[in-house]
């Protein structure tokens, strides 16, 4: 049965059949929005902790131009005493860092869409050498834009470059 949608039925003070069907519509379409909206920042997620283990798995296999292709240009990686670089000056030191033996293993991984978090600890030829449980990779684009302690990352947005997009 179809409702009588005319301008004359639209006078009554009491809402129409009408106007009942169109907030029933509006808010089943608000629902599925939502729905919608929901899964796309779950995928964009799972991409960037597939990114971030990607990198971590070939700097475990002692590829370090393969980890490298894994960040932008001009990406930020802080050190562990909080000094950022680039991936261009990280390249020796990811080298000599692979050739003394050193691993990586990432645990706890959970995302908010492109921000990665991550417990990080250090192996030196399977002796546990450090614990980092506060460590972010940001990811844009598939391509990890920051790496290192969330800590660092806060400091160097306050007091250096808020522009960055990791810092938004």
């Amino acid at each position: 049965m179809k409702a009588n949608c005319s301008p004359a039925s639209r006078e009554s003070l009491r809402p129409s059949r009408c106007q009942h069907q169109s907030i029933f519509y509006c808010g089943l379409l608000l629902i599925l929005v939502g729905i919608l909206l929901a899964s796309c920042s779950s995928a964009k997620s799972d991409e960037s902790i597939a990114v971030v283990q990607a990198a971590y798995d070939r700097l475990n296999q002692g590829d370090a131009d393969g980890f490298l292709e894994y960040f932008t240009d001009d990406a930020v990686m802080m050190s562990d005493s909080g000094e950022p670089g680039f991936p261009l000056m990280a390249r020796y030191y990811i080298l000599d860092f692979i050739k003394q033996g050193y691993q990586v293993k990432i645990s706890d991984i959970t995302a908010d869409g492109n921000v990665v978090k991550f417990v990080y600890d250090l192996y030196l030829r399977d002796t546990s050498k450090a614990t980092f449980s506060d460590y972010v990779d940001v990811v844009v684009d598939g391509k990890i834009i920051y790496d290192g302690r969330d800590m660092f990352r806060t400091a160097y947005c306050e007091q250096r470059n808020n522009t960055k997009d990791f810092c938004k």
